[in-house]
Order: C-alpha cells, then sequence, then structure tokens
C-alpha cells in the first residue's frame, strides 16, 4: 500500500529479485483507471525482472495487481498476460468469487487472491462470518 511511482516500484522490484524473491506481489489497493496505467506498470516491472534475470538467471513472478471496471476485466487480463504478465494480485472480496471463477478460466497465469475488504466481513468478534470459514 505505497503508492510508489512506476519507476521506484522497478527500482524495488529489481532489488527484490537480485535478492532471491520468488515472488512479488503489487499494491493490493490500486484501483487503475485505464489498462495504460497497469500497462505501464506492468512493462516497467518486467523490465526490471528481466535485468534481474541477467544478472541471476532467476525471473521471478510479478503478481501484478489487476482491477478496474468489473465489464472490462476479463479483457484487460487477457491483454495483460498478452503483455507479459506472469501473475495476477486480484481482490477476490471487492468483486467476488465468481468474477474469480470468470478469470480463472480466462487466463493461464497463476491468481493470487488477496484479502482486502476482509475486514468488513470478519474483522470483528461481534459480526461477519469467522475467518476459517
Amino acid at each position: 500500500c505505497l503508492g510508489v511511482p512506476v519507476d521506484e516500484l522497478a527500482a524495488m522490484l529489481h532489488t527484490q529479485a537480485v535478492a532471491g524473491t520468488h515472488l512479488v506481489k503489487d499494491d493490493e489497493v490500486l484501483g487503475d483507471a485505464t489498462l495504460a496505467d497497469a500497462q505501464r506498470r506492468l512493462h516497467a516491472c518486467l523490465g526490471a525482472l528481466d535485468r534481474a534475470q541477467a544478472e541471476t538467471g532467476r525471473h521471478p513472478l510479478y503478481a501484478l495487481n489487476l482491477s478496474g471496471p468489473a465489464d472490462e476485466l476479463l479483457e484487460r487480463a487477457r491483454q495483460l498476460v498478452h503483455d507479459g504478465a506472469n501473475a495476477f494480485l486480484f481482490n477476490y472480496l471487492a468483486y467476488g468469487l465468481p468474477m474469480l471463477n470468470a478469470l480463472r478460466h480466462a487466463v493461464d497465469v497463476p491468481i493470487f487472491a488477496h484479502p482486502a475488504l476482509g475486514g468488513a466481513f470478519y474483522g470483528s468478534p461481534y459480526h461477519g462470518l469467522e475467518p476459517s470459514l
């Protein structure tokens, strides 16, 4: 939840990749207004991963936050995979389990289901659902 500029994010990703990280997840609360926002972040971070791979021989997963209007989400995911996305971070509670299911059929990359909004469901012992459920 840092909201850092794209070039700083790519530099942080490069440092983490060179250090041996296998997976780096994107900011989980981004609300990309356009596909171009996500593409800009993806291209910068893939460049950082490519540089790290040249140095180490390893290329970790970058779980790009997939967000945007629900009616554009599946096509956005397909385009981002076409552009090189190798994993997604997805706020499944905000979009719903049916959207998560549709997404898993739309793309063939790992999807990391992030529980943002979970606190509203089970953040209190007085309401909501038990976290283990």
